[in-house]
């Protein structure tokens, strides 16, 4: 038919319904020419020409889904909810960073713009409706990911919390429900290093609840019954399953229902090896329960298959902690690393105290050189990038800044006064971070912070000891009075820079490795130094011996 030139059909008995639609499409589609031909029927057509015909002039009931709107953009995946009696849709756009909302518009009857969230590299945007409460779980590639709410007072979305970015690294998939009026969504994470995670609604946050350690990239869920017995036989299609198992003890030797104050003990279980089939899942189960024997008082165990996953057998925490896969975390490992930062920081103080006729700022440049040189390969192993997040950038530039500042502040203190008021006056930084993030991050600042601000200032100043207040020439100065003032006001604007530098790492909170954060320290710190240094003209190659070995030191330290 691309072929016709010209086409007659006059003398024909033309009925123009759904059986010619077709036709009326293709008329206004070719380059043939038509006379003029006219409807015989059905009454609402008859005697119209039917090149005047337009395809929606014709009511017909299709079987087929029809183009209804076109939304002319690209997304990964889409969502739709119910929310205030309104129907929304949802998008993620990977390459525009954002999740973006469409509202139904009932007089035009189509999707209209509503709202956007900025985001990184978004695979998912879910929405989860509690209590009238809409919550957004924005998973993403790179930055981490995070949970926003929609203020209905601001009419706009607020993020309240962030997702562990060292357990949910490349997250594919997030898929919610709600199991005895709980509220719950899963998370499916395709990297080695992180884990598909379970969080659970507890009122006011999202909370961990169950994660799967070592598992490999996540394949999709089948759910299944437990009902105290064999498993049945509904699986046989499924290759590589895994059955996860909760444990309920009993008191008595036999199996008894369990009474009002009793409650099933659960277990956390993770993935361990291949899946077995049927009858080697029978005799494992039979395995499990002799090797574990009777427990003190009568105790026994029955394990009930909770569900099922794609991958490997699960096992429960104690078995693993037994095969020694995952050893369980020191509860003082965090404070034992704080002592030792504190001891490494005062010794890098005394060695740069000692250290002969090197400026500051060339000391805090070799410092963060070699920082940047450990960094590094951490940075490549974690695949965190060296730029980090789009929208966090900016104060991880200003906390390389305010942290390389304060660094190179205290250094100068210390040469310039003696190291302990130097290090006194330093230490002081916490009174100004409360203070702070009263101002920035709208933090309780209460009546005793303020009271102990005024005694923070007032304990600076006897140590700074001014000479408007103390005279030319005050007793117990250590050196010159005029290198003492001003190691004082050095150290006092390194306190302020480093109150700062912690703000602003409160305010990116876990939404950005902790690498990147001591990269952009290391990389702003060490241009600033080298330029700053090479503008006074202060470089100098420390002397051969003793000095070249405390700069190392100090560098080594200082990682």
């Amino acid at each position: 038919m691309d072929a016709l030139t010209k086409i007659d059909l006059r003398g024909n008995n033309l009925i123009c319904d759904c059986k010619l639609k077709w036709f009326v499409e293709w008329i206004h589609h070719t380059n043939a020419t038509l006379d003029e031909i006219y409807c015989s029927g059905p009454s609402i057509h008859q005697g119209k020409k039917i090149n005047d015909l337009q395809p929606h002039s014709f009511d017909c009931i299709t079987t087929q889904f029809a183009s209804y709107q076109l939304l002319k953009f690209e997304s990964i995946s889409v969502e739709s909810f119910n929310f205030g009696n309104e129907q929304f849709v949802v998008f993620a756009q990977p390459f525009t960073g954002t999740c973006t909302f469409l509202e139904w518009d009932h007089v035009e009857m189509t999707f209209r713009t509503y709202d956007t969230i900025e985001s990184i590299s978004t695979v998912v945007c879910k929405p989860i409706v509690i209590d009238n409460q809409l919550f957004i779980i924005v998973a993403q590639l790179f930055g981490g990911s995070h949970i926003y709410k929609r203020d209905t007072s601001s009419n706009k979305f607020i993020k309240i919390q962030d997702i562990d970015i060292l357990r949910i690294r490349k997250p594919n998939d997030i898929e919610a429900f709600e199991i005895d009026g709980e509220t719950f969504f899963i998370i499916a994470d395709s990297s080695k290093a992180g884990s598909t995670t379970v969080y659970k609604w507890n009122g006011i946050g999202f909370y961990s609840h169950q994660h799967a350690a070592d598992v490999q990239p996540p394949h999709p869920t089948i759910m299944g019954e437990c009902n105290h017995g064999t498993p049945e036989r509904a699986l046989t299609g499924v290759d590589d399953v895994t059955v996860v198992f909760h444990k309920v003890v009993s008191h008595d030797k036999h199996t008894q229902e369990l009474g009002e104050d009793d409650e099933p003990s659960e277990e956390t279980v993770h993935l361990r090896s291949n899946c077995l089939n049927h009858e080697d899942a029978e005799n494992r189960q039979d395995e499990e329960r002799s090797s574990e024997g009777s427990l003190e008082g009568g105790e026994q165990e029955t394990l009930c298959p909770a569900f099922c996953v794609r991958g490997e057998w699960l096992t429960s925490s104690r078995e693993r902690g037994a095969r020694g896969d995952k050893p369980k975390r020191c509860p003082g490992l965090g404070l034992f690393y704080a002592i030792l930062a504190t001891v490494f920081f005062s010794i890098i103080h005394f060695l740069v105290k000692t250290i002969q006729d090197i400026h500051a700022i060339e000391i805090s440049a070799i410092r963060c050189f070699f920082q940047m040189l450990f960094v590094v390969p951490l940075l490549i192993h974690h695949k965190t990038g060296f730029l980090g997040p789009r929208d966090k950038r900016i104060y991880l530039v200003l906390r390389g800044f305010f942290g390389s500042n304060a660094m190179i502040l205290l250094y100068y203190a210390v040469q310039q006064m003696s190291l302990a008021d130097a290090t006194v006056i330093m230490f002081s930084n916490p009174v100004f971070t409360s203070l702070l993030a009263w101002i920035f991050l709208k933090e309780k600042c209460t009546i005793w912070d303020c009271v102990f601000t005024v005694f923070t200032i007032t304990g600076v100043i006897l140590i700074a000891r001014p000479p408007f207040l103390f005279g030319e020439h005050p007793a117990g100065i250590e050196g010159n009075y005029a290198n003492h003032v001003k190691g004082a006001i050095a150290a006092f604007a390194g306190a302020v820079a480093a109150s700062f530098t912690f703000v602003i790492l409160r305010k990116m909170g876990k939404s950005v490795h902790y690498y990147l954060s001591v990269w952009y320290y290391a990389v702003v710190g060490f241009i600033e130094s080298v330029i700053t240094v090479s503008i006074l003209g202060e470089w100098k190659i420390p002397n051969c011996g003793r000095d070249r070995w405390i700069m190392m030191l100090i560098a080594i330290l200082g990682i």
